[in-house]
């Protein structure tokens, strides 16, 4: 069974296009910036009775990137607007301090060419990562706070399918995922301080109000 695959924006890419060499010594134009940063919590939902909150640590994508995972660059994760490919050499991705960061040599192509003048103008200017966490890569707590019921999703290990620069935010489209993640972590999910196994119990709960809202 394919693995489902989940998305998550990031507004802080640091997009640089960056051409070298003159009119007599054309270089390839490269395309960098961040796909994923470390120990940033980001809210994937969020309503009067409860929130979704999950965090990427450092050394989340490590494995993926020593297994030479074959990583796509693309434009709104479209297969069909391709940037660069980890195994042909175009896309470069590795992990500093701050996250996960890229590099992909442009092709000549009109997709790559119009990018790069709508990040020139500003008009791009954030990127995404498809993902599907890896076998004790994801962990979940649930608390209770101010009345708000909040899960917390932790990634320490992910495989990595592709990055991509995208135009709109992934999340308005990923309530269904979540939800079906809320229900895939409930059972391994980790007992609260006080060794009650209630975080189980109640990521399900978060899931079935998600659905009941939905109307399913």
């Amino acid at each position: 069974m394919p693995k489902q695959r989940y998305e998550r924006r990031l507004d802080a890419a640091g997009l640089k296009v960056r051409s070298e060499g003159d009119a007599g010594d054309p270089k390839p134009t490269t395309l960098s910036g961040y796909a994923a940063l470390f120990d940033e919590p980001t809210t994937l939902f969020a309503d009067e009775n409860s929130r979704v909150v999950e965090v990427i640590r450092p050394g989340a994508f490590t494995r993926a990137i020593a297994e030479s995972q074959d990583v796509r660059c693309l434009v709104d994760h479209n297969p069909t607007l391709l940037l660069g490919r980890s195994k042909a050499g175009t896309l470069k991705i590795w992990e500093d301090d701050k996250g996960l960061a890229f590099e992909v040599t442009l092709p000549e192509t009109t997709t790559a060419r119009d990018l790069a003048e709508n990040i020139r103008l500003g008009n791009c200017d954030q990127c995404s990562f498809s993902f599907s966490p890896a076998p004790n890569g994801e962990t979940s707590r649930v608390e209770q706070e101010g009345g708000v019921r909040v899960t917390y999703i932790e990634l320490t290990d992910v495989d990595l399918f592709d990055v991509s620069t995208v135009t709109y935010p992934a999340y308005p489209g990923t309530k269904v995922s979540i939800e079906a993640r809320c229900r895939a972590i409930a059972g391994r999910a980790p007992k609260t301080p006080s060794g009650r196994k209630a975080s189980s119990k109640a990521t399900i709960a978060l899931a079935d109000h998600l659905l009941k809202r939905k109307g399913k």
